[in-house]
């Protein structure tokens, strides 16, 4: 009889297109189910986390919970259930004012997330970090040690199409939202220093995000209606590698990343990738791509690999076999691990 286990992860409004935490969220849920009889909670509102899913906790027959929210702040409650949290970054304590709308707003929240993730951190919960830097920022900030399990990237599915060819015009691509921490105004002024240099268009997928904490980038301003701009908007998760193939280099000037999963995929289906050193970004997620120290290296760097494609084909391999390592079969069997763990020590 397969052991039960309680998993608690965001519902998924359109199963077509996930996000990174929603990927994991199912990745994690569907490699479990092969050996363990999984209980799933979705959440869809904050609030639910305050009555509903403590209410499912109680009534579930499941003596493990796992959850890829870090605010299950009842568990210390629940003395008969042991706990794996996961966390994800911690963005509230690590990010400037910049980045918010609001700064009062910013300076609330960390003071009641702070409450809210000291009473999730309890001694019944095992935690895990889902990269190095999260791990180091939680035992900054709270004191814990964590465990650490990367993400993965399906290596069936993001993979290069076929020999890349580097034609006229040379494309650069930015996927994810559309707001100042993915850094897409790095992006659009990346494109605006090249395009005098050589001949390229930008390719912006990804689309608008509706958060009122979040700030929030007028593309359209700064693109002014330039017609080698094109604005593909979100994008279906089976469409994503078509679409990282598409590119001949990859922009992710993204200012702050919890993990970086599009750095991974992108490197793993070929394409070169440019993130900046000033990024807060995981150093082993970063690994897979060309580090520049400012938006004119990334240019600098786009022009020379553009005429040396012998460099070109060099990098791309090289960080396609390292993303490559990262795989969701790691990730889940590390999770297998821990839940061993966990009922070892009932």
């Amino acid at each position: 009889m397969k052991e039960k286990i309680l998993l608690i992860r965001s519902k998924v409004k359109d199963s077509k297109i996930t996000c990174g935490p929603d990927r994991f969220g199912l990745e994690l849920e569907n490699g479990l189910r092969k050996k363990y009889d999984v209980e799933t909670i979705q959440i869809s509102k904050y609030h639910e986390l305050f009555w509903l899913v403590p209410y499912l906790i109680i009534k579930s027959k499941a003596k493990l919970i796992i959850s890829i929210h870090s605010d299950i702040w009842f568990t210390p409650f629940l003395s008969n259930k042991k706990a794996i949290l996961t966390v994800h970054d911690l963005f509230p304590f690590t990010l400037s004012t910049p980045f918010y709308k609001n700064v009062l707003l910013k300076y609330l929240v960390k003071i009641f997330l702070f409450i809210i993730w000291r009473l999730s951190f309890y001694n019944n919960s095992f935690l895990v970090s889902n990269s190095s830097q999260t791990a180091k920022e939680l035992k900054i900030f709270f004191g814990k040690e964590s465990k650490i399990i990367n993400h993965g990237v399906d290596i069936n599915k993001f993979k290069s199409f076929k020999f890349k060819k580097l034609k006229q015009p040379i494309k650069l691509g930015f996927f994810s939202h559309f707001i100042y921490r993915k850094g897409i105004d790095i992006a659009i002024n990346i494109y605006e220093k090249l395009k005098n240099k050589i001949n390229c268009e930008l390719i912006l997928a990804g689309g608008k995000f509706k958060k009122t904490s979040t700030r929030i980038i007028d593309i359209e301003k700064l693109i002014k209606n330039d017609k080698n701009v094109k604005i593909l908007g979100r994008i279906p998760d089976k469409d994503v590698p078509k679409l990282y193939n598409s590119f001949d280099f990859f922009l992710f000037p993204s200012r702050a990343e919890g993990f970086g999963l599009p750095i991974l995929e992108a490197a793993a289906c070929g394409i070169p990738v440019f993130t900046l050193k000033s990024a807060h970004i995981p150093e082993e997620v970063k690994k897979a791509s060309i580090v520049c120290k400012d938006e004119d290296e990334i240019v600098e760097k786009i022009i020379e690999l553009s005429k040396n494609k012998k460099l070109y084909d060099k990098i791309r391999f090289e960080k396609m076999k390292y993303a490559r390592k990262f795989t969701w079969d790691k990730c889940v069997n590390e999770y297998d691990k821990l839940i061993q763990k966990c009922f070892l020590h009932k």
